[in-house]
C-alpha cells in the first residue's frame, strides 16, 4: 500500500519534503517554519505534531501529554478506519498505521527517561499486539523492563517467543539472575554472550576502568556490528535503566570472566 502524501495547492513540496527539511534545518526557528508549513497541508500528520513538541515543549512532563493526545487522536482516527479490528497484529504493515507506531514508541522512550516504568512495561506490552513481528525492536526494551522489575517468568516467556542469543537478551537475563543471586545462572548466560561476542571481556574491563573512550573513539557512525564492543556500548546506552539500578553487576561480571579466563588456563 502507497502513501498517501498531500501536496500543498500552491507549493511544489509535500508534507514529507517539509518534514526532511525540518530535521536538518539549522536552527529551532527555521525547523518550526517548515513544520508549520507541513502542518498546513496536513494539521494533524503525527510526525510533524511529535516533532513541534519536542522543539517547543521544554518541560518533559508537558511533552508526554502531548504526545498522549496526539496519539489518543490518532487511535480513535484508526478505531474509525477499523485498523484496530482488521488489522491486529499486523500495524507495521500498513502505512496508515505506522505514525501511530512511532509516537507510542516515542511515548515509550519518555516514559523510560523520567522513571515511569510500569507505563513503559504496559505500552510495550500493547505494542506487541499491535505488531507481532516487533519491527520496532521494542522486544528489547521489555525485556529490560522485565529484568528491572525482576520478573523471571515474564522475561523467559518473551526469551522464548523470540529465541534469538545476542547482548540485547543475554544481558537482561544475566542481570535479572545476579539480582536475585542466582549468580550460577547470571554466570550461565553471560558465558553464553562471551560465546558469540568476542568483545565482551575487553568491553567489561573497559567499562568498569573508565577506559570507553578507544572503544567509543572506534565505533561507526552508520551502526553497530553484532557479535562486537560496538553492540555492546549500545546496548547499555539504550537500556541505561537497567544498568543504573544494578551498579555491582559489572563489577561482577568483570571479575567473573576473568575468573572463567583463569580456570581456563589452568585446564
Amino acid at each position: 500500500m502507497t502513501p498517501n502524501i498531500k501536496m500543498s495547492s500552491n507549493s511544489e513540496y509535500s508534507v514529507y519534503d517539509y518534514l526532511e527539511m525540518a530535521e536538518s534545518a539549522h536552527s529551532k526557528k527555521q525547523a518550526l517554519e517548515y513544520l508549520e508549513k507541513a502542518l498546513e497541508i496536513e494539521p494533524d500528520n503525527v510526525d510533524a505534531l511529535m516533532m513541534k513538541s519536542d522543539l517547543t515543549l521544554k518541560d518533559p512532563l508537558s511533552h508526554i501529554n502531548e504526545l498522549e493526545k496526539i496519539a489518543e487522536k490518532e487511535r480513535v482516527k484508526l478505531e474509525k478506519q477499523n485498523f484496530f479490528k482488521d488489522c491486529m497484529g499486523d500495524f507495521w504493515g500498513f502505512v496508515e498505521t505506522r505514525p501511530y507506531m512511532r509516537v507510542r514508541y516515542e511515548l515509550i522512550k519518555c516514559y523510560i527517561d523520567l522513571g515511569m516504568m510500569k507505563l513503559a512495561k504496559q505500552n510495550c506490552v500493547d505494542m506487541l499486539k499491535l505488531c507481532e513481528n516487533d519491527n520496532l525492536g521494542l522486544r528489547y526494551t521489555l525485556m529490560h523492563i522485565y529484568a528491572y522489575f525482576e520478573d523471571e517468568e515474564a522475561l523467559l516467556k518473551l526469551y522464548e517467543k523470540f529465541p534469538e542469543d545476542n547482548a540485547m537478551t543475554l544481558l537482561p537475563l544475566s542481570v535479572l539472575y545476579y539480582k536475585r543471586l542466582d549468580l550460577t545462572t547470571a554466570a550461565g548466560y553471560l558465558d553464553k554472550l562471551k560465546k558469540i561476542n568476542k568483545d565482551l571481556k575487553e568491553f567489561v574491563n573497559a567499562l568498569n576502568n573508565d577506559e570507553l573512550d578507544d572503544i567509543l573513539d572506534e565505533m561507526s557512525p552508520y551502526g553497530y556490528q553484532p557479535g562486537t564492543a560496538e553492540e555492546l556500548v549500545t546496548e547499555v546506552e539504550e537500556n541505561h535503566f537497567l544498568f543504573i539500578q544494578t551498579p555491582g553487576y559489572f563489577d561482577w561480571a568483570n571479575r567473573e570472566l576473568k575468573r572463567k579466563k583463569q580456570s581456563g588456563k589452568k585446564k
